[in-house]
This record gives structure tokens, sequence and C-alpha cells, in this order.
């Protein structure tokens, strides 16, 4: 059993445990990698589409998992534009947007993709519990104390991005310090309507 959940989100596998994901439902992966949080669902015969920018890795999971349906694409060109999913999974990407605009064009573009009432679980660089040891460019970059450099979230934009795509927390946002270099905060929400 622990080789077959190996490598998936601690965070994620909570989200199993509390029954947020069901075997009917539809769950995307932006930014899927190379599937370390997708294999364990793929093979317990859960419904899983995923995408990410890295063609070799996608490639890969199309040889492992011929019947799911995998594309190489970034988070903004949403390959999967005309389909909707009860959950979707962005894990460590998000941070990885060069500005707020771009940020902004990435969710956005996971909103579209989740049903009413949907599950939208992200994993991301925050300044929570690093507030008074970072600086937040204008952009919404930073470089964090471990020397890289992010786009970093915070509580006031997690509040108003829920309000303005009509979003609600289902749980508290939950943030780890990494040796005080890094702060990587779990956000789960649902899509109100």
């Amino acid at each position: 059993m622990l080789d077959e959940i190996k490598g998936i989100d601690i965070y994620l596998l909570d989200q199993f445990l509390k029954e947020r994901i069901q075997k009917i439902d539809t769950i995307l992966d932006a930014g899927c990698g190379s599937g370390r949080n997708i294999h364990w669902l793929i093979k317990n015969n859960y419904s899983v589409q995923g995408y990410d920018p890295n063609q070799v890795q996608i490639e890969q999971l199309k040889r492992l998992y011929p019947k799911s349906k995998f594309e190489c694409s970034s988070i903004e060109e949403t390959p999967f534009n005309e389909q909707q999913f009860e959950f979707i999974i962005c894990s460590a990407v998000l941070h990885f947007a060069l500005d707020h605009s771009h940020f902004h064009e990435q969710f956005e573009a996971l909103v579209n993709s989740l049903k009413p009432k949907g599950v939208l679980f992200i994993r991301m660089t925050s300044n929570i519990g690093l507030e008074s040891k970072i600086n937040i460019e204008d952009n919404g970059r930073c470089r964090l104390p471990d020397i890289s450099d992010r786009y970093v979230i915070t509580r006031k934009q997690i509040s108003d991005l829920c309000a303005y795509h009509s979003l609600e927390l289902i749980e508290p946002v939950k943030s780890v310090l990494v040796e005080d270099l890094r702060s990587m905060a779990t956000i789960v929400l649902k899509k109100i309507a």
C-alpha cells in the first residue's frame, strides 16, 4: 500500500481521507509533471486527465496510461477547455507564474475548468509565516531565503480571489515553513456556483 501512494502530496491524501474525491468525479491534474499525485488514482480506476508543459513527462504518462488523456500544455492554454472537472489538482505549479497578470490568467483558467461545487486543490509558495523576512516585488514575485525566485501568494490575495471568482475556502489555509526558507501554502477551494 505504501508503494502505491508514494509521492502523493500528503495534503492531497488528506482530501481522500475527508472523502472530497469520489470515484465518480472527473479529476484534472494541472501541471501533472511525472504524475506523482495521480499514479494511485489511475491504478484504482479514477477518471483522471492531466497536462504539463514537459513533453517528455507527458509522453511517459501516455505510455504508462494509454486509457487516460494527457496533453502537453501550460495552464493558461487549457487544453481541455471544453470540459469541466469536479476536482482539480494544481500542486507546486502556480508559484512559477511570471507576474500578477500571468498568475491571474492561470488561476482563471483553473476556475473556468471547475464544475459548480467542484474543488480546487492548490499548493504553492506564500508569504505566510515569512512576512517579516521577505519583500514581495510589485509583480508578485520575490527572492525567498532559500535563494529561489517565486511568485508568492498572500492571505489578502486568497481572500480577493475567493470574492472575485465565487469561491469559498473549505479548509483553513495551511502553511508549512520549510526551515524558515520557504513557506508552502495548501489552499482548498470550492466553486460556489
